[in-house]
């Protein structure tokens, strides 16, 4: 960080007004709680329902892993910066923060990208989709995802090419990188460009166009029984699903953008050289896309709502989650039940009939 910033930053960081503290303060301390305990119920109650255990809804898993480790590894430390004004603990610490606030992100968006992916084969290739996204492979995928951020987080540190800092604009440790190896920094910022920005961004916005034009053709196919029947195996269940996944990734699109503005211009002006509002943005925003996961996910996801409300209320909307269920996913089969027992009332009133007029 250059010299003339950290003082600068610190002591507007010191300095808050007690409005500002109590914001800030009650702001990362809401967000901790929603994602520590928005993303557990939602492990929670796709680990309890087996019909729920998807291989689109590992996907979700991995991403609320994620964010319970950042809720409970990371943001405490962020919380404890906001309210005491100042880094209360060792280097070590900061190391630790600096490592995790890195890897964590990256994975967060990694898993968003594979999201996508999952997207357009289950729509565009569902005959690859099935060989292919078999439970082992993604348990597989979300593995890799999950180690390699860590990998490229430690290494740079390990060989010195960069450290952690407290940044107080930030109210976190983030990476620092060292003077003296201009080369060094210029290759590893390029190649985290292309990795962890370009690449999942351009992933997700082809994965999500394509996938998308096929829902609009099969949208109006729909309007014609006939030419429904032709086309296709794209199921009213997997298109719902399809338009969630797309609410949470334009969710973390929003986060990020804020994040994505104030480094660019980072790397313009200077590292620390924007006012100390722009970087409470940068990190509260940040931050808030741990919570992205559980609100898309209890509020467009039926099936996981009306599960979560049965572990809240402890079982007590059980058989009215039931019965909705039923309604929801089984109206044809429940019409063709309904059906057989008109008839066989009518056969049973004909016989009744015939045996009447029998002497």
């Amino acid at each position: 960080m250059d010299d003339g910033n950290l003082p600068r930053l610190l002591y507007d960081l010191r300095n808050r007004s007690g409005g500002t503290i109590a914001f800030e303060s009650g702001f990362i301390l809401l967000v901790i709680i929603t994602a520590f305990f928005g993303n557990l119920l939602i492990i929670g109650v796709i680990c309890k329902n087996p019909r729920l255990r998807t291989v689109t809804n590992m996907f979700l898993v991995g991403l609320s892993i994620s964010d319970i480790l950042t809720a409970s590894l990371v943001m405490p430390f962020t919380a404890s910066i906001f309210i005491h004004g100042k880094w209360m603990f060792n280097d070590a610490a900061c190391i630790f923060q600096g490592v995790f606030v890195l890897s964590l992100v990256w994975i967060s968006l990694h898993m968003v990208t594979l999201m996508a992916i999952n997207r357009y084969f289950c729509v565009i290739r569902p005959r690859l989709y099935r060989k292919w996204f078999t439970r082992r492979f993604t348990a597989a995928m979300i593995t890799v995802v999950s180690v390699l951020p860590f990998i490229l987080t430690i290494s740079p540190y390990l060989s010195g090419l960069v450290t952690y800092i407290f940044r107080p604009g930030k109210a976190a440790c983030f990476m620092t990188f060292d003077p003296e190896r201009k080369l060094g920094k210029i290759a590893y910022t390029f190649f985290l460009l292309i990795i962890y920005t370009i690449l999942p961004m351009t992933i997700i916005a082809v994965c999500y166009y394509k996938v998308f034009r096929m829902v609009k053709q099969h949208a109006r196919a729909a309007k014609n029984t006939i030419r429904s029947r032709q086309a296709g195996t794209l199921s009213s269940e997997e298109v719902r699903m399809t338009k969630m996944l797309l609410v949470l990734v334009l969710g973390f699109v929003f986060c990020w953008v804020p994040v994505i503005i104030v480094d660019f211009l980072n790397a313009i002006m200077g590292t620390g050289s924007l006012p100390r509002a722009a970087y409470v943005t940068y990190i509260l925003f940040a931050l808030f896309s741990s919570c992205i996961n559980p609100i898309v996910c209890l509020a467009l996801n039926g099936k996981i709502r009306r599960e979560a409300k049965q572990v809240l209320c402890f079982g007590r909307l059980r058989q009215v989650a039931d019965a909705e269920q039923t309604i929801e996913t089984n109206q044809e089969l429940t019409i063709v039940r309904v059906m057989p027992g008109h008839r066989l009332n009518k056969i049973a009133g004909e016989d009744s009939e015939i045996n009447s007029r029998t002497p």
